[in-house]
């Protein structure tokens, strides 16, 4: 699902937590063109109510060799739980430089987590949280 017009850009998605869990680490990932990465820890989304985001990870700037080796952000146990309902927001910037979009796989906005208290994966693509089967 992404695509990355030319120029300057941000994609900007929501995964909501099905499952109380413990976050241990975060680790990101995207490609050459990514500039910035940054997710945002909030509750659960509540009609009418203005939501409070509390920064959980940056990466500004972005350095095309954390594709391969990027940098993990670590929590002490029991420092940062997650609800279930509660969503992280992550935000991709990117510089297209081509006169073409970028999609997947030349390009990705990810961010994989490491925690306890749930058995199952939880598979986090843009704008779907779901447990993986």
């Amino acid at each position: 699902e992404l695509d990355i017009p030319p120029g300057d850009q941000e994609v900007i998605f929501d995964c909501a937590w099905p499952t109380d869990f413990h976050l241990l680490s975060l680790s990101p990932h995207m490609h050459e063109n990514g500039t910035a990465l940054w997710v945002e820890k909030l509750g659960r989304e509540e009609e009418g109510e203005e939501e409070e985001a509390e920064e959980i990870y940056r990466n500004d700037p972005w350095d095309p060799r954390y594709r391969d080796d990027p940098p993990v952000q670590s929590f002490e146990v029991g420092a940062l739980s997650m609800e279930a309902g509660d969503r992280f927001r992550v935000h991709c910037a990117y510089h297209n430089p081509t006169e073409q979009a970028l999609k997947f796989p030349e390009e990705m906005c990810g961010v994989y987590g490491l925690g306890y208290s749930s058995r199952d994966p939880v598979n986090c693509t843009i704008g779907v949280g779901q447990p993986m089967n």
